[in-house]
């Protein structure tokens, strides 16, 4: 009975410590990560709703790189339509010199050199690419959307891109709505038309080339001015996306995360009650030594 009694003693003390080791383990685990559940076993519900919060991150922080993308796209797009303003503006002023009574077939042949420079520097503004990325092709990016020719061989795509859970922002505006919309101005047919009537010394031909002229700025101005809706939108879109991003951190934070304070507490309770498991079961160890020495 008595040996008995004495394996009893023995499995109860073992198992008080082994408790007492576990629970200081696992405070110290806690206060070193920061974190209370890292396993589905230390809160299977807390567990899963993290689970699911991480997926939510990680859509939200694949939109945060597609906004960025997004982002140098038109800033690109940008500087190359208030360039493409600037060359017909220049054009412009040529035509208006060019109709003046006074000017030499000399002179005006100098101007029409002057326009074909603006049209191949205005072809190359219209291909323009970031990242491999050509900006005016609509789906067809990765080709430059205008020939040599002047003509236009992208598509009519304009792309949308997710910037927060069901915010989209429009990335492009096409080739040919900008610089040879069907209903418009060709912009390189008329800089061809404008030099040509330059080298023929025909000035009256080259004033009629000013409306047009004018209306080729106000395609590339609206063009422009489409894209900056677009991009105040996607500003916009980053907003709610960041204000999303930081509501679900906060909740994966409450739901997994320890409290500093707290955690430190429990480590030092934890490790307080093993010590006193530990000399419990030496006291009691040292008793039954002395009953067995007796």
């Amino acid at each position: 009975m008595t040996r008995v009694t004495e394996q009893t003693v023995f499995a109860s003390l073992r198992q008080d410590v082994a408790t007492a080791q576990v629970r200081a383990l696992k405070a110290q685990e806690i206060a070193s990560s920061g974190m209370r559940v890292q396993r589905p076993s230390d809160d299977p519900v807390a567990f899963s709703r993290a689970a699911v919060m991480d997926a939510g991150l990680a859509r939200l922080t694949s939109m945060k790189r597609s906004g960025q993308v997004v982002q140098q796209e038109f800033a690109a797009s940008d500087t190359a339509l208030a360039d493409a303003f600037g060359l017909m503006t220049r054009a412009r002023e040529i035509a208006m010199l060019g109709a003046t009574d006074s000017l030499s077939a000399d002179e005006r042949n100098v101007l029409a050199d002057e326009v074909d420079q603006l049209r191949m520097t205005l072809l190359s503004t219209a291909n323009t690419q970031v990242a491999g990325t050509y900006v005016f092709g609509g789906y067809q990016t990765r080709a430059a959307p205008f020939s040599a020719a002047g003509a236009y061989v992208g598509d009519s795509g304009a792309r949308q891109v997710e910037i927060a859970p069901g915010q989209s922002v429009t990335v492009n505006r096409p080739g040919n709505q900008i610089f040879t919309p069907v209903a418009g101005v060709d912009a390189f047919q008329l800089l061809q038309d404008l030099a040509f009537d330059l080298r023929a010394n025909d000035g009256a031909a080259v004033a009629t080339h000013l409306n047009t002229l004018d209306t080729a700025s106000t395609q590339i101005s609206d063009g422009r001015s489409a894209l900056g809706l677009e991009a105040s939108r996607l500003v916009g879109a980053e907003s709610t996306r960041t204000a999303i991003e930081e509501t679900i951190t906060s909740a994966r934070s409450d739901a997994v995360e320890a409290d500093t304070v707290s955690s430190f507490s429990q480590l030092l309770e934890s490790q307080t009650a093993m010590q006193a498991a530990i000399q419990e079961a030496a006291r009691i160890l040292a008793g039954l030594a002395n009953r067995w020495g007796a």
